[in-house]
């Protein structure tokens, strides 16, 4: 009689695997836990830059192109989501592309200081208010 038991991988110790979370989310999940629990992957990668977290995707297409997109996104705040920025014959330039992109939409979308701010802080310096 021949012995018929499957054979096991061996068991790897010190290797943690996180657990997925669901792209619903629930009332604990934020972008950095997400970014923590590991779905960030070869065509996948996530960034922190500025208080947001950038995730970039590189979409494989019918035409053997890689699509650039990108997730923006920062706790209590709402997501900002594009598709198809650019396209690239090569996944990791997508992703990089992407990135560069979101970094330089921050940059440019977030103001750090609101101007009712900026006119009070002038005023009491004994500037002229503007």
């Amino acid at each position: 009689m021949m012995n018929m038991h499957r054979s096991r991988k061996p068991e790897r110790s010190g290797v943690v695997q996180h657990p997925r979370m669901t792209s619903a989310g629930g009332p604990s999940e934020t972008p950095a836990t997400r970014r923590r629990a590991g779905q960030c992957s070869a065509s996948k990668m996530c960034v922190d830059h500025e208080d947001y977290v950038l995730t970039a995707t590189a979409t494989p297409t019918h035409s053997h192109l890689y699509s650039a997109d990108l997730l923006v996104e920062r706790q209590g705040h709402r997501k900002h989501s594009v598709r198809g920025l650019d396209y690239f014959y090569d996944a990791a330039q997508a992703l990089l592309y992407s990135i560069e992109w979101g970094r330089l939409w921050v940059t440019n979308n977030v103001k750090s200081i609101p101007k009712r701010h900026m006119n009070t802080v002038t005023a009491e310096a004994g500037g002229e208010q503007r």
